[in-house]
């Protein structure tokens, strides 16, 4: 995938990344500073989507909205929730949503793959 998309629906403008739209690999969280917050501020975009940290979260920098939707499979805020975002292209407001689901087929998974019981397996346990 690319490292960074730009796409425009229904006239809103959205920047996506994995990270932020500085680095694929920078990890953003809900309590970073200002400054790094207003570092993903776009005057391009009306939206600038973001992941990596797995954290939900929103911040109004001064030309562009701040999204992180969070994580469908492995939240870092709470196992046995899907968190995502549901963007109203007509009127530019968004809703977080939060979606309870089963974690068991998810945890046997990770143990096929963790040879100890790990970070993964722990975060989902929160």
């Amino acid at each position: 995938l690319p490292m960074q998309k730009s796409i425009v629906i229904n006239n809103v403008s959205f920047q996506m990344n994995h990270g932020s739209p500085s680095s694929n690999d920078e990890y953003i969280y809900p309590d970073a500073s200002i400054e790094q917050l207003e570092n993903c501020d776009s005057s391009e975009h009306d939206f600038v989507l973001i992941g990596h940290s797995h954290y939900s979260f929103s911040f109004k920098c001064a030309n562009s909205i701040l999204i992180n939707c969070g994580s469908v499979g492995q939240s870092r805020q709470k196992g046995g929730l899907a968190y995502w975002v549901v963007i109203n292209t007509t009127n530019k407001t968004f809703e977080t949503k939060a979606t309870p689901y089963d974690t068991s087929y998810l945890l046997e998974e990770i143990k096929k793959f963790e040879s100890k019981i790990g970070y993964s397996f722990n975060i989902l346990q929160r």
